[in-house]
């Protein structure tokens, strides 16, 4: 539409809108919310409209942490914010992707909106407030927590983000909450779990490095109730679980936006794709993302966050591990929260209905009680922690006693603040909780390694040929009953048994342990080191005679004794193959376990 103007009836390049007064850049004026474009023709002007239903920059957003800025648009008709980086807001072929989200922009008008925009900043650089922004919860200073204490600062992240952050809101009554958690509390692993969960925030203030929270136990011991109860401190915990089954790249980012918050990782999805989940928490207790290439050639900004992730399985996550390192950034707790599988039923229905107060309300009295001194209060007492811890129990690396102290402060913290109590019974909870820690923390890959072959010979007794055997003066009650192959026999054969020695196939011990998620090479020279296995030179393997030839074998002896000598070893018979049964009595071989 055009209209003639005078050139006498000049336009007032002022106009009000959305609580600031714009000086409007030439050639737009704008009238009645929409804004023209002023040509002039001889001896008048003609008012051509190009934007019907226009926004206003009302913020300059700049990043705390990158200084990017995004321009924050509020669109006049409805007051709805967008905002919008830079980089977009001023390419018009890039803008009109934003009229999803309301921004009335099209292909015809799109150099209209860029145009009216970016001189509308230069034109109003003073009156455009300018707001300090993070794409990330958690610490901004020393005083301010997002979401819960902002001050000057403001979230900005994208709508996918924002779902996540919805659920961060409080629902019920928090004395209910903390009844429930006194109640169980009474369970060492119940308190340490929900203690964690406290002890995210202090990662910044006692500068501690990230750590994973693993509970295992067998089904039914109330694992994923106590990690539910954990998470609810600050929100819901239904809506806060989370589901690792997408990239890499996606868990770093939510893992960057949840920063200073605890995480939660479904025990469903560790069980599905164990192997995944181990490579996702190392990168999680790592606390920094790859480095990564952008389309120019040049390099991405590392993503960084701090956090404490809680999960829980049915057996040990840390022995299938092969990632060198893993294990000190997992506090591995075996044992069950609950005693009765009734009451760790009714987390959930409690959960549900009372969440996300005791979260915000320690944050905020942890920055009123404890900012004012730069919580040097709370570092001299972590110090102090980590000082008795270390002379209390030996067999803790100094990660793991770092991150036990971390949570006992944490669990001295929640006290007072909530329960007002003494330190007395934190430290009576270390005294149940720390052994089990250091009798995991004791076992290292190889001897995992070693107790899952050794189980697998055991449950595969019967597929070992027998090529020599000593009959005992007697014969127990509890027995192996080694069934022998035969040359008729059909079944897979995973090697040979000679007086105590299981000689397995190379390729086959490589299968089982490989399939378990070791590293057979590792595996081998961890074996070789400790006499686990009985090997000539600097081979992994023994030659026995076999088949009318010599055959290599990893030979494994089933004994309590950490040391094999070779040479104490009888001569293996030379035989072919064998026709009939015998029973062999293995206890001479230290084992308490036998199968009928």
């Amino acid at each position: 539409m055009n209209i003639k103007l005078h050139t006498e009836k000049k336009q007032d390049n002022k106009y009000g809108a959305c609580g600031i007064v714009y000086t409007i850049p030439p050639p737009y004026i704008v009238e009645k919310g929409k804004v023209y474009e002023l040509k002039e023709k001889k001896d008048c002007e003609i008012k051509s409209l190009v934007i019907q239903k226009p926004a206003f920059i009302t913020a300059i957003c700049e990043d705390i942490d990158t200084g990017l800025q995004k321009v924050e648009l509020t669109i006049v008709d409805n007051k709805k914010k967008i905002i919008i980086p830079k980089s977009i807001a001023y390419n018009k072929n890039k803008l009109i992707n934003y009229a999803d989200r309301g921004l009335h922009v099209t292909s015809l008008n799109a150099n209209y909106w860029v145009d009216f925009i970016s001189n509308l900043e230069v034109l109003n650089e003073e009156v455009i407030p300018i707001k300090k922004t993070c794409n990330h919860l958690g610490w901004v200073d020393e005083r301010y927590f997002l979401p819960y204490v902002k001050g000057e600062y403001e979230l900005d992240v994208d709508e996918e983000k924002q779902s996540w952050i919805n659920h961060i809101k409080p629902k019920g009554s928090l004395i209910d909450w903390l009844k429930l958690v006194i109640e169980h509390g009474k369970n060492p692993i119940f308190r340490f779990v929900i203690s964690a969960s406290f002890a995210t925030p202090l990662l910044k203030i006692l500068n501690v490095r990230n750590v994973v929270i693993y509970n295992w136990y067998q089904s039914k011991g109330g694992k994923t109730a106590t990690t539910y109860v954990a998470i609810s401190a600050f929100g819901n915990p239904e809506g806060l679980k989370s589901d690792f089954s997408g990239t890499l790249v996606g868990t770093e980012g939510l893992s960057k936006l949840m920063c200073d918050f605890p995480i939660m990782i479904d025990e469903k999805m560790v069980s599905k794709d164990k192997a995944k989940i181990e490579t996702m928490i190392y990168e999680l207790a790592g606390g920094k993302s790859k480095l990564r290439g952008t389309t120019t050639g040049s390099v991405q900004a590392n993503a960084m966050w701090r956090g404490i992730t809680l999960t829980s399985g049915e057996e040990p996550l840390s022995s299938n591990k092969s990632q060198d390192g893993v294990r000190s950034r997992i506090i591995e707790l075996y044992g069950k929260p609950f005693e009765k599988e009734e009451e760790a039923a009714k987390i959930y229905d409690f959960t549900k209905e009372n969440y996300g107060f005791a979260g915000p309300y320690f944050i905020h009295k942890l920055i009123e009680i404890y900012s004012t001194d730069n919580y040097q209060w709370i570092k001299d007492k972590f110090d102090e922690t980590k000082s008795i811890i270390k002379k209390k129990y030996s067999g803790l690396d100094f990660a793991k006693i770092s991150s036990i102290a971390l949570i006992a402060v944490a669990d001295i913290l929640f006290r007072k603040i909530f329960l007002k109590t003494s330190e007395e019974s934190t430290f009576e909870m270390l005294d149940e909780i720390v052994p089990s820690i250091i009798e995991s923390n004791s076992k290292d890959l190889v001897e995992y390694a070693h107790e899952h072959i050794v189980d697998w010979i055991l449950s595969n007794y019967n597929r070992f040929a027998v090529v020599a055997f000593e009959k005992e003066s007697y014969v127990s009650d509890k027995v192996f009953e080694l069934h022998l192959n035969s040359g008729e026999s059909k079944m897979e054969t995973f090697g040979l048994y000679n007086k105590g020695i299981f000689y397995i196939w190379p390729t086959k011990f490589d299968e089982i342990i490989t399939k378990a998620g070791f590293n057979s090479d590792k595996v081998k020279r961890g074996f070789k080191e400790r006499n686990y296995i009985i090997s000539e030179d600097n081979s992994f393997t023994t030659k026995v005679y076999f088949n009318g030839n010599y055959r290599d074998f990893i030979g494994i002896k089933l004994e309590s004794e950490t040391t094999i000598n070779i040479d104490k070893l009888n001569e293996l018979e030379k035989t072919e193959k064998m026709e009939k049964t015998e029973i062999i009595d293995l206890k001479q071989h230290g084992h308490d376990i036998y199968v009928m």
